[in-house]
């Protein structure tokens, strides 16, 4: 944290440290910003920092991903449980891919389900009337 006030950035809103608060640091910690910009901005000064300490693998290493909204999460996580069940059901693995950004399921190349959240409403589309059924 001193190292982000020391460039004029807001501290991150949170910190979570993986491991019990008494353990020694494992090297993954996640940090929640109040917007994009601002933890774009403190990945690339922590990066600055790990690169003039000599620390270049964990430079690399270190990466920012936003959360999605809870409509979208929901909407990836029905799909991706469908994609277990039928795996379950024998299904190749490879033979079916969940498009976490068009919130579709493919099965063998063919899109067959779609999974959204309309209002407060959650809506599955089957596309393909043989797996609708």
């Amino acid at each position: 944290s001193k190292t982000l006030s020391d460039a004029g950035l807001p501290l991150a809103v949170d910190t979570y440290k993986k491991g019990k608060n008494t353990e020694a640091f494992n090297g993954v910690m996640f940090m929640k910003f109040g917007s994009s910009d601002q933890a774009d901005k403190a990945v690339a000064v922590i990066q600055e920092r790990c690169a003039k300490e000599n620390l270049e693998s964990t430079s690399s290493q270190l990466w920012c991903n936003w959360d999605e909204s809870i409509d979208k999460r929901f909407a990836n996580s029905f799909l991706l449980a469908m994609r277990r069940q039928l795996i379950q059901w024998n299904f190749a693995p490879k033979s079916i891919y969940v498009d976490t950004d068009a919130h579709i399921m493919k099965v063998r190349g063919a899109e067959v389900l779609k999974a959204e959240v309309v209002g407060d409403e959650f809506q599955r589309h089957w596309m393909n009337e043989d797996w609708g059924r």
